[in-house]
Order: structure tokens, then sequence, then C-alpha cells
């Protein structure tokens, strides 16, 4: 029988002879040649199958980046309930609702992923953590603007208020003042932050507003001297453009209505007798008047008169038509 990992070739009857053991390394190869070369498959099966498991893992991470960034456009953007649509006070929890939706959103993506490698794993959630960092900046922006259109709305509100109120109040000077009091208290509210300038450019611009209103509806009641008085109170107020504008309003409207009342008083004194109408106005003093007349101006008035005349014939023949018609 032969006894397994004898070797053959030694002579017992040698001195010192030696038995290579079957455990000996040398007993595959004196140099170790063979448990390297296992070693090598070894080692290629695991890099083979390292190869396999990080292109599973990134065609897991490319489709599970695709799911995350459509959640969390929808979670913006949605036309019926995104947080990016919000508007006003409607925004006021904008970033709260963001942030409890891509919790959502993260935690279902992530509890269907199973990477086979912690390095793909850590890519998914640095690279989630950085779009969930940059949608929290993106609504928290939206609900700071949002919330300052609410508040200046808000003040646009109560300015407005202010003015209805005066409007129904007209020659109520107290009222008046109490309007432009309040209308200052609330702007320095608002805006009191943003410095002494800011504030007095918006409380201008709402006294401009206000005195405007009170001057047109004196203008609209023929009351010339008190328009001006307005617009004294309030100069300040208004810009240079805005003070010519309103010099120009009351100064026309007192002409026009200068000018209406003279061509009336010439049409009910000389009737159709546009030479005598003429020659008044051709006069130093045109019927008796406290001013002189030019050329222009003389020019308007016998125009206006005998549109007065024209207008007052159209009608007195609509009456005698009307009259011989039996109607």
């Amino acid at each position: 029988m032969k006894i397994t990992g004898y070797n053959a070739s030694v002579n017992p009857n040698v001195a010192n002879a030696r038995v290579q053991s079957v455990g000996d390394m040398m007993t595959y190869g004196g140099n170790g040649s063979g448990l390297t070369a296992i070693s090598k498959a070894i080692g290629q099966v695991n890099l083979e199958y390292q190869k396999i498991a990080e292109e599973e893992d990134k065609r897991m991470l490319m489709s599970a980046m695709d799911t995350y960034n459509k959640g969390r456009y929808d979670i913006l953007y949605n036309d019926e309930n995104g947080v990016m649509n919000t508007k006003l006070a409607g925004a006021s929890n904008s970033v709260a609702t963001y942030q409890e939706r891509e919790a959502k959103l993260r935690n279902d993506i992530m509890g269907n992923l199973k990477f086979k490698t912690k390095q793909y794993q850590n890519v998914f959630a640095d690279m989630v953590n950085k779009s969930a960092q940059q949608g929290f900046q993106l609504v928290d922006r939206h609900q700071y603007q949002e919330s300052e259109k609410q508040n200046d709305l808000t003040l646009q509100n109560n300015l407005n208020n202010e003015l209805e109120f005066v409007q129904k109040n007209f020659d109520n000077d107290e009222a008046i003042m109490t309007a432009v009091q309040n209308g200052k208290l609330m702007i320095n509210a608002r805006y009191g932050e943003r410095g002494k300038e800011f504030v007095e450019q918006i409380t201008n611009q709402y006294e401009a507003k206000l005195a405007s209103s009170l001057i047109d509806q004196s203008i609209m009641r023929g009351e010339y001297d008190r328009a001006k008085d307005i617009k004294e109170a309030f100069n300040g107020a208004f810009t240079p453009e805005q003070r010519a504008s309103i010099e120009k309003k009351i100064f026309d409207k007192q002409e026009n209505e200068y000018t209406m009342s003279l061509a009336e008083s010439l049409v009910n004194q000389y009737g159709e007798d546009i030479g005598g109408m003429v020659e008044v106005l051709n006069g130093t003093n045109a019927f008796g008047t406290d001013r002189l007349m030019n050329l222009a101006e003389r020019q308007t008035v016998l125009n206006l008169a005998q549109s007065m005349v024209n207008t007052n014939k159209a009608i007195e023949k609509a009456n005698y038509n009307k009259v011989f018609d039996g109607s």
C-alpha cells in the first residue's frame, strides 16, 4: 500500500533523510506559486463582484435621484398645492410644509433602496442633502418675499381706509390731521427699520395722495381758495412736477369757469348779436370784469358764446317742430 504524502525518492538508508509533509507549503511548490495563483483567482472574483455591485448601485443611484428630483419639483411647483405657488398670507407656512413633504419623500425613497456598497449609499445621501438644502433656501426666500408683500398690502389697505374716511369728511380739518398722523404712525411701524429717508419717502407719497384727493374735491366744488390752501399745507409732500400740475389744474379750472360765465352773460345780454359781443369783448375792461383779456381769450369766449347761441337755436327748433307735429 502506498502511503499518501510519502516521497518514494527518499533513500531510507541515507542518514538524515527527510520526508516532505503534505501540509508544508513546499508541497505546492517550493516558492509558494500555487497559493499565489489561488489568491489571485479569488481576488479577481472579488473584483468582478465589486464591479457588478458598483454598476448596480450606479443604476440604483440614478433612478433614486430621478425619483427624488421629480418628487421635489412636485412639492415646489405642483399647480394645485406647490409651495412656490402660494401667495401672500397663504405662504406663511411654506417652509414647514416643504420640510415635512421633503422628509416624507426622502424616507419613502430610502426605504426602497438596497445599496450594496457604502460608497454609493453615502453619495446618494450627500446629493439628496444638497438638493434638499437648495430647495429649503428657495422656499425660505419665497416665504419671506410673500410675507413682505402681505405686510405691504395690509399697510396699503389701512392707508386707503384713511383716505376714504378723509374724502367723506372733506371739510373736517381735524379728520384730515388725524388721517395724516395715523398714516405716519403706520408707515413708520412698517418701514422704520429701513431708515428715516425711506420712511419720509413713503410718507410723502401718502400725504401727496391724500392732499391731491382733497384738492380735486375742492376744485370740483369750485372752492379754489381752499384748494390752494391745501396745496400750500402739503407743499413739502409734493414733487416739483406734482406742484406744477396742481397749480395748472386749479388755474385751468378757474379759467374755464370764468370763460363759461362770461359767455353765458354775453348770450343773456346780446342774444344772437355776435357783433355786440365782439364790441364788448374788445373793450378795455370787458363786460365789467376785473382783468384784461388777450386776443386768444376773447376768441375763446366768443366761440363758446356762438356755440351756446347755436345750441339754443337747435333747442328752439326742436321744440317748435314738436309743437307743430302735435306730438
